[in-house]
């Protein structure tokens, strides 16, 4: 179920039957099992645009360039290809099409990564045998034109692939890669477009399954599996800091101006810091709305900012998203001025 809340009227709209979700600061995507997209009005979640993409149910979703185009993936079957459509996000009209080949009776999970202008896009696939559905074999990447969808590079590796980052430069890209099952692999540099490995990240960051850049590209925060967070300068190549809010951390994102990270953690506490040298600058901790909620301090919560980072949302286990103000309560008048 889809919702949307005016926080000024207090009016909430529901919106059932879609497969999968996209959402800007202006719009709502949604794609349908009918193989239909659509443009809906963030507070009415009205149809404001519906296109017809491919013949066979919507899987995937991924607005880019700023908004301004939207990467469609359909249901992809065990052996067959994978079918992309590139839309204008404002008319939903084609832009483009392509298809990316996978090995022949293969099954995959892909994850798209673009940089900041949206004009190239890295598709990331770990690649099983149908029949061994259980163990990832190995990782395809291709490197895509955001304009047309014109292959530029394809790298197969002998590892899976347990994340994928581009920097918001488009130049690099940094893959995060394990040995069956294992985390065990430093994340590699590789350069864009020719996938040349230019470097690795420090051994602390083995464990990831989750990178963020900076807006500049500067910075980049990891999570890991055990739930440690850590904040590297990646033009310095060195090690800041380690962020451990005292439990594990579920999500982590830089503010728009790069100046704080937010973490969501599994104890219903979100946590700032600073992003120049990894301080704690303050951390918040709700109680469950819920009296019959029994999931205590595994609680899994997914914390980000606003566009203008005067906000932090949480969205909560207790089915409940909580806002608050990152703006101390003595300097509130004066941001409001502003």
């Amino acid at each position: 179920m889809l919702v949307s809340r005016n926080l000024l009227t207090g009016v909430v709209t529901r919106r059932p039957g879609w497969t999968c979700l996209q959402v800007s600061d202006k719009d709502v995507f949604i794609g349908l099992s009918s193989g239909d997209v659509e443009r809906l009005n963030p507070d009415s979640l009205q149809p404001m645009r519906r296109t017809h993409v491919f013949g066979k149910v919507i899987r995937g979703l991924h607005l880019f360039a700023a908004g301004t185009r939207l990467l469609v993936r359909p249901y992809r079957g065990i052996g067959s290809p994978s079918d992309y459509v590139i839309l204008d996000a404002k008319t939903l009209k084609v832009l483009a099409r392509f298809r990316l080949g996978w090995p022949k009776g293969a099954t995959i999970d892909d994850t798209v990564t673009h940089s900041e202008s949206g004009s190239t896009l890295v598709i990331t696939a770990n690649v099983r045998d149908a029949s061994m559905m259980a163990m990832d074999l190995d990782g395809v990447v291709y490197v895509v034109a955001g304009s047309d969808g014109r292959i530029l590079k394809k790298l197969r590796t002998e590892k899976p692939f347990s994340t994928a980052k581009l920097t918001p430069d488009g130049r690099q890209v940094v893959l995060s890669m394990h040995e069956r099952g294992a985390f065990r692999v430093q994340p590699t540099i590789l350069a864009i477009p020719t996938l040349n490995e230019v470097g690795t990240l420090p051994f602390a960051f083995s464990k990831v399954d989750s990178l963020e850049f900076d807006p500049s590209g500067r910075l980049l925060a990891g999570k890991r599996t055990d739930g440690l967070g850590f904040l590297w300068d990646f033009a310095k190549r060195q090690l800041i800091a380690t962020l451990a809010p005292g439990a594990g951390i579920r999500s982590l994102k830089f503010s728009p101006d790069g100046d704080r990270i937010v973490t969501g953690s599994t104890n219903r506490t979100t946590t700032i810091w600073n992003s120049r040298n990894g301080d704690e600058v303050f951390s918040l901790r709700y109680d469950s709305l819920r009296q019959d909620d029994q999931s205590g301090d595994s609680a899994s919560d997914y914390s980000v900012f606003s566009d203008d980072g005067s906000k932090i949302i949480m969205a909560c286990t207790d089915g409940a998203v909580r806002i608050w103000s990152t703006v101390p309560w003595k300097d509130q008048d004066k941001a409001a001025r502003k």
